[in-house]
């Protein structure tokens, strides 16, 4: 009974990989639609009046560079919760959740902005002198970041959210860290054979 336990156990960890494996594989896309405004096309267009209509755009988040991940991480770590005021409860619970969306939100954007960038953030020139110089692409970033700001509702940020931290994998971030560092290969054991 227990065998059966551990296999079907085994069975959906190793389901649960692979469909990890296959999102940092393949990358998760998604859409959002928001409003421009523009003019008519041609040249009476221009004495018309500017009509706004609503476009789709389609994003995709792929599992990130080093570099994105370091830039990731840079975000993630001036967001700040006050777990014990969160539990506790009542109208403290309320007023705090209301100032870290108030913080947060364009951090939150920025996150989901950087994550779909990429490494399409740097962009590579080479100068006359024939030298390549890498620029960042901040204005790309401050244009999705407007974007996702003005159009992600909460119950899409949470997937979202999910979806960049499975895609960022940390986990073998971290078996790698511990490889590199010799924390389970090399390290002397603490108990004496004898």
């Amino acid at each position: 009974m227990q065998d059966n336990n551990n296999s079907a156990e085994k069975t959906l960890l190793e389901i649960e990989r692979e469909e990890l494996n296959l999102l940092i594989k393949c990358g998760v896309r998604f859409e959002v639609t928001y409003k421009v405004s523009q003019r008519k096309p041609g040249l009476l267009g221009w004495f018309k009046k500017r009509e706004t209509v609503e476009k789709t755009e389609a994003f995709e988040i792929h599992e990130p560079t080093l570099s994105t991940l370091d830039r990731l991480s840079a975000v993630w770590l001036e967001m700040g919760l006050d777990e014990e005021t969160l539990s506790a409860g009542g109208t403290s619970t309320l007023v705090e959740a209301k100032q870290i969306a108030s913080h947060n939100a364009k951090r939150m954007a920025e996150v989901i902005a950087i994550a779909v960038l990429g490494e399409d953030y740097y962009i590579n020139e080479i100068d006359s002198k024939g030298r390549v110089k890498e620029r960042t692409d901040d204005s790309e970033l401050k244009r999705l970041a407007g974007i996702f700001l003005h159009t992600i509702k909460p119950s899409k940020l949470v997937g979202l959210s999910e979806v960049i931290t499975n895609a960022s994998n940390l986990g073998d971030f971290i078996g790698s860290m511990r490889l590199l560092s010799g924390a389970r290969t090399t390290l002397p054991r603490k108990e004496s054979i004898e």
